[in-house]
């Protein structure tokens, strides 16, 4: 895992290639309104990008305790039945490193 640095903005930096936050901030004219967000290793910046303007960075998804997160098995053969209300937004799904991602607000999964 590595960790990101995300603006207001929708701009962001490595947390590597910052050697002093501080001075970081001061010299790009950039606030110390920040998040920070750990994201595995395989993604690149393009990836990252994409993740950004779905708003479905770790971390910038809802914390309640009823929505379900992490890895979830899918037996072979199974049907996967996804329902939303309203219009998916085109940007809401993506699929990086073979990995289906949407982000869509009241979604449901049912697993036949």
């Amino acid at each position: 895992m590595k960790k990101v640095y995300l603006w207001p903005d929708k701009t962001w930096a490595y947390e590597e290639d910052i050697d002093d936050l501080d001075w970081f901030l001061v010299s790009g004219g950039k606030s110390d309104d920040f998040t920070t967000h750990e994201i595995p290793d395989e993604l690149d910046a393009e990836d990252i990008e994409e993740l950004i303007n779905m708003n479905a960075l770790p971390g910038m998804t809802s914390t309640k305790p009823d929505v379900m997160k992490g890895k979830i098995e899918i037996p072979e053969g199974s049907v996967l039945v996804i329902r939303f209300q309203g219009d998916l937004d085109f940007n809401a799904v993506t699929i990086l490193n073979d990995r289906l991602v949407v982000n869509a607000p009241n979604i449901s999964v049912e697993i036949l």
